[in-house]
């Protein structure tokens, strides 16, 4: 099984690879190409047109161009995992005291 710092090496070893130093500016072009792929695969499937593993590949596909865009920004994985903690921390706090949905978003609840 794969994990993400397997992912990462893969991504930036991708990159090496093919002596491929992208601007931001592509790779951010990349990564609304894959969320768009991952979107319309996503809305194939509801409409029973689609399959699983799409929406699995496509999904790993946009992953793998964040991790990408990240790189770009030359932050660093350790960094990445501390932010994933944070975010963690941050959905664990969230209770149906202190949020509630809206049109089908979680939503912090006004004071």
């Amino acid at each position: 099984m794969t994990d993400l710092i397997q992912l990462w090496n893969s991504t930036q070893d991708l990159y090496e690879r093919f002596d491929l130093d992208s601007p931001n500016e592509d790779r951010r072009r990349k990564l609304i190409e894959e969320v768009l792929e991952l979107i319309t695969v996503s809305v194939l499937e509801d409409n029973g047109h689609g399959g699983y593993r799409d929406i699995i590949n496509e999904a790993a596909d946009v992953i793998v161009t964040v991790l990408g865009l990240l790189q770009g920004h030359d932050i660093e994985y350790d960094d990445l995992l501390t932010a994933m903690g944070r975010i963690a921390e941050k959905n664990n706090a969230k209770t149906t005291e202190t949020h509630h949905i809206v049109n089908g978003l979680i939503t912090r609840r006004k004071s």
